[in-house]
């Protein structure tokens, strides 16, 4: 018999302290990273000292260092 409970998105809380694309490798490397993000499996908020307000149409809350 199929489990038939829907699949919960898994909730992921990402803290950095730049979210800018293309600052240094570093951010460079998250991006590629990011940009795998599969929305239908996954709930995104980022928080950054600097950053966009959205990031792939997840919420991004700035907070400086």
């Amino acid at each position: 018999m199929k489990n038939i409970t829907p699949k919960r998105k898994t909730r992921v809380l990402f803290f950095a302290e730049i979210l800018t694309e293309g600052h240094d490798g570093a951010t460079r490397t998250m991006f590629q990273l990011l940009k795998r993000i599969h929305a239908s499996q996954f709930e995104y908020l980022f928080i950054c000292g600097v950053g966009p307000d959205e990031l792939y149409g997840f919420e991004c809350f700035k907070m400086p260092a």
